[in-house]
């Protein structure tokens, strides 16, 4: 395998086309067909790259039997991977944390993550890879939805996350580290990938590939919000044998929508029926992510109605084996989280919550190893370009906004009456630093909102009026998230002149 750091840049000249990665199996396949080359070609050519190590080189081309001439012209074409390796921030639980900038320019982040499997010490490792730069469905608990979305990854800048994670794992193996695999690939980083259905499916077509990376289908995950059915079903039809994973955290509609604001665009009822489809089409079940929120959706009842869901999907789907598995995730902290109150639940809960479950007959575990990447924000919901750890992003919300000494900075919205009064405060005073800073054209047009007046001071009866507007909960989660972006922007422009 060619180290990364050999690998050189090939300058552009104002004729000639940007390369293209080698990893982008459509476009090279119709190149080497309108160049008269044969699959065998193809294979020579990733045989040289994946097998042989010594990359796009002309000579080793044509010894492999590829004509010398369009072998040069292939190499002048193509490069291995148009992406590099920016920085890798490696946790105390033995993952990273890659920072990946993009052929366009682009950053997203890629966690590599290493499992041991305690009978045997063996290890192997997971990769979790971004599907767009940023994320457009603003989670309530994700920091990733606080970027918006920047951009939509090709096919190619998605595989080239694994073969980063790739070299990475061989540079370790050459240093005499223990030998851990890459096993796995997930599509849990940045962004929704059925947003990007069309590139995503075109990277689990290279990354199934027996001339390329040849994972089993079965080692490939597709994780989603579910806020289009239709989108479930295409995964379904276009990959039929790669898992699916959706993110529920709630099962119950009006939860579920307080907690994803994405959930109002396809109901829970329809998104049953879309499981079950994709589970007659698959053969088994979906893996259902419930993140447990301390007070929020870790209850007693909320842990019946799942297992009434998973328990209504193995009905329907009318497939032995075919039932939901649980998959429960400890919240990690995050900014967005803060802003709202969010907490980890103790240890004893998760486990209660877990016991009421398994009791039940669901099938269920807890990803404790979720919280592994905490120290280099690599954990779940945790990805965002490098901002500052969760604990030091809580105190600068809370300090910001005069928030409670629990740290709980705009309570818990409607489920706490108590607090409305409170909220309307912090959220005009937000507000009005915004409109300040940026000019109320400006504001209006980044966040949508126009329910202050462009004038004075927003006054905390409008501010309680936008909280109470259902329609504007996604505005104000856009407030929010402008407000926090700049903040934090401005710590760390500080800090780097510190």
């Amino acid at each position: 395998m060619v180290p990364h750091a050999a690998r050189a840049e090939r300058p552009l000249t104002a004729d000639a086309p940007p390369p293209i990665s080698i990893l982008d199996l459509d476009a090279a396949e119709a190149w080497c067909t309108a160049h008269g080359l044969q699959p065998m070609h193809l294979r020579a050519v990733y045989r040289s790259v994946f097998r042989d190590g010594v990359g796009l080189d002309p000579s080793a081309l044509s010894r492999a039997g590829v004509p010398a001439r369009v072998a040069a012209e292939l190499c002048a074409r193509f490069v291995a991977c148009g992406s590099r390796v920016v920085e890798s921030r490696e946790s105390a639980g033995g993952g990273r944390k890659l920072l990946v900038e993009l052929g366009s320019g682009a950053r997203v982040e890629t966690v590599l993550i290493r499992h041991e499997r305690a009978s045997t010490g063996r290890a192997r490792h997971t990769v979790c890879v971004s599907s767009q730069a940023g994320c457009s469905r603003r989670c309530s608990f994700c920091a990733t939805g606080t970027m918006g979305l920047q951009a939509q990854l090709s096919a190619a800048e998605i595989v080239e996350q694994v073969w980063l994670a790739r070299e990475l794992i061989a540079a370790d193996d050459a240093v005499g580290a223990e030998a851990a695999p890459l096993r796995n690939v997930v599509f849990m980083g940045m962004g929704e990938p059925l947003d990007n259905l069309d590139a995503v499916l075109r990277a689990l077509r290279a990354l199934s590939h027996m001339n390329l990376f040849a994972l089993s289908p079965r080692q490939l995950t597709v994780s989603t919000v579910g806020a289009s059915a239709d989108a479930i079903r295409r995964l379904a039809s276009g990959a039929p044998a790669v898992r699916l994973a959706l993110s529920l955290h709630a099962a119950s509609q009006p939860l579920r929508a307080e907690l994803l604001p994405s959930a109002a665009e396809c109901s829970l009822d329809e998104l049953a029926r879309a499981l079950d489809d994709h589970a007659r089409a698959s053969g088994c079940g979906a893996m259902l992510e419930y993140l447990l929120i301390a007070g929020v959706n870790d209850r007693r009842e909320d842990a019946v109605a799942l297992a009434a869901f998973c328990h209504a999907r193995r009905e329907a789907s009318g497939i032995d084996g075919a039932g939901a598995f649980v998959n429960l995730i400890p919240y990690n902290p995050t900014a967005p989280g803060a802003l709202r109150g969010f907490a980890t639940p103790a240890d004893e809960a998760v486990r209660a919550f877990h016991a009421q479950l398994r009791a039940a007959g669901v099938n269920a575990l807890v990803r404790w190893t979720s919280a592994a990447g905490r120290d280099t924000d690599g954990a779940c919901g945790q990805l965002a370009l490098g901002t500052p750890a969760p604990s030091v992003r809580r105190a600068r919300v809370r300090m910001a906004l005069g928030g409670d000494d629990d740290g709980r900075a705009l309570g818990a919205g409607a489920r706490r009456s108590e607090a409305w009064r409170m909220e309307g405060v912090k959220l005009a005073t937000v507000v009005a630093e915004l409109q300040a800073a940026l000019g109320w054209a400006a504001l209006a047009d980044a966040t949508g909102v126009r329910c202050f007046e462009p004038v004075a001071r927003p006054t905390v009866k409008s501010a309680l009026k936008f909280l109470r507007a259902s329609e504007h909960r996604w505005a104000r989660e856009r407030v929010e998230a402008l407000w926090l972006q700049r903040k934090l922007a401005a710590e760390a422009a500080r800090g780097q002149a510190e």
